[in-house]
């Protein structure tokens, strides 16, 4: 099965956005990880933390950047199977949902509706996207 990742794009971090993709899209989903370093696999670790979202309050605090990887419990929705939070250095932020093939555009029809924006792309086989400069060749229109 094709997985294409569906992202919508914000120029700040907003905790508002985080919190109703998480309402709206990850009712079901679970870290894919048990504990968070931050940063990530480089020393020194200046935080850890087992919980979720005490590590993304901490990188939204000290402008860290991240990406947190969630997978669907397998019960629900099975159109779209993991989704990301990612952070970016520059404060940017992308919320993704891995979506299988042909179920792209519901995702895209329903970032708009939900977030009032058409900064939404596709992205195939590509890691997430660690600055708003990487993000801007994405999107269908300039910035």
């Amino acid at each position: 099965m094709d997985l294409n990742d569906v992202y919508v794009f914000f120029e700040e971090v907003n905790e508002c956005h985080i919190d109703v993709f998480f309402k709206v899209y990850l009712p079901n989903f679970t870290s894919m990880e048990d504990y968070f370093e931050y940063p990530k696999y480089e020393m020194p670790v200046v935080f850890e933390s087992d919980n979720y979202k005490e590590m993304l309050d901490y990188v939204i605090k000290n402008n860290g950047d991240y990406t947190f990887y969630f997978e669907n419990d397998g019960q629900h929705n099975l159109k779209y199977k993991q989704a990301i939070i990612r952070i970016n250095k520059d404060r940017s932020m992308l919320l993704g949902l891995s979506v299988i093939s042909g179920y792209e555009q519901t995702i895209i029809d329903s970032y708009e509706k939900e977030f009032n924006t058409t900064d939404i792309f596709i992205t195939y086989n590509v890691p997430p996207l660690t600055s708003k400069d990487e993000v801007l060749k994405y999107l269908p229109r300039s910035h």
